[in-house]
């Protein structure tokens, strides 16, 4: 049956003008070395911890352009369906993050495959600096024998003593694990 619909004649491609971009200014808090893919990351991050905060106003707050999702990390994000644009509840990104460990200085190198591993190493360094102030609750509620990448996580008071005194030994100031680029796995 042929369809009832008038032809409509096409109409003419008219040019664009060039779109005025307002460049996002810096937050001063968050270190310039920083990457987008890492600020992406970050932007996930806080999303999830906060469920309320909206993509457009956590990329504000952590000095990333909304638009460079598309470009870096297409699938660490997804449009829900009241249209608000999500982080997904894990991503299978992988990443080498540092861990200190028990000699002054050198860091150890622990891939991790997705967020879920990156947040147990996370919760683990904060496990660390909580028992370099010396409260050791924190070190004691977290699951003993946590392997990352074949790198046991240490918990045992005395590994932990030592990890805490090379922390201090060290030259350098420990600036936290992510130092590194982001593979897609």
């Amino acid at each position: 049956m042929p369809s009832k619909r008038r032809p409509q004649a096409r109409r003419a491609k008219r040019p664009r003008a060039p779109k005025s971009r307002k460049p996002i200014l810096p937050n001063p808090q968050i270190p310039k070395k920083l990457g987008t893919c890492e600020r992406l990351f970050q932007v996930a991050s806080d999303m999830r911890r906060d469920p309320t905060l909206s993509f457009y106003r956590a990329a504000a707050d952590r000095g990333v352009s909304p638009k460079s999702r598309h470009a870096h990390l297409k699938n660490l994000f997804y449009r829900g369906a009241d249209g608000r644009i999500r982080p997904r509840r894990s991503d299978q990104y992988r990443q080498i993050l540092f861990i200190p460990n028990t000699q002054p200085g050198q860091l150890t190198e622990v891939r991790t495959k997705d967020s879920d591993e990156r947040s147990i190493v996370g919760q683990w360094l904060a496990a660390i600096n909580a028992a370099a102030r010396g409260d050791l609750s924190k070190i004691n509620a977290f699951p003993k024998n946590q392997v990352v990448d074949g790198v046991r996580l240490a918990t045992s008071p005395d590994e932990v003593q030592r990890i805490v005194e090379a922390m201090a030994e060290s030259d350098e100031r420990f600036e936290g694990p992510y130092r590194s680029k982001v593979v897609r796995a």
